[in-house]
């Protein structure tokens, strides 16, 4: 009788298959919870949400005089991946485009033919925190980065 209640008590302790999907399902949950919600951020004070206003410069180069001509202040400019509305035109500043090319073994320094370098100058109402910086209506604006937009 005793050999039966051990029988009937006794755990074998074995690590299949089920036991590393439940893991790999622990796991990501906890992941995608510090992703989307960076709770270290609300220990170190870093989390700053103000709404505000900013101003960017938008640079493109080699645009063909024809298409600079349509950018106009006041217009929407529009996220062309996310058809997000990212701000509007305040200011244009055009600058006749420029390449170097090689001629008798030195770099000379020409004039693009119809092409312009344009300065778009947007301003937006945006969001700013800290940890990531200003995001316009869920863009990203960041230094350097390139963006697709029109007007």
């Amino acid at each position: 009788m005793e050999n039966n209640v051990n029988k009937k008590f006794s755990v074998k302790s074995r690590f299949n298959i089920v036991d590393i999907v439940v893991i790999l399902i622990a796991a990501a949950i906890v992941f995608g919870f510090f992703w989307a919600f960076d709770p270290f951020d609300w220990f170190d004070g870093n989390v700053d949400f103000r709404d505000t206003s900013i101003s960017y410069v938008v640079e493109i180069k080699g645009v063909d005089n024809e298409i600079v001509d349509s950018i106009r202040i006041g217009d929407n400019v529009i996220d062309t991946v996310s058809s997000d509305i990212i701000g509007n035109v305040t200011e244009v500043t055009v600058q006749p485009a420029y390449e170097w090319v090689s001629e008798s073994g030195e770099m000379i320094k020409r004039e693009i033919s119809g092409k312009s370098d344009v300065f778009i100058e947007v301003t937006a109402r945006c969001v700013y925190k800290s940890a990531l910086g200003y995001g316009v209506n869920g863009n990203q604006i960041t230094v350097g980065s390139r963006i697709s937009l029109r007007t």
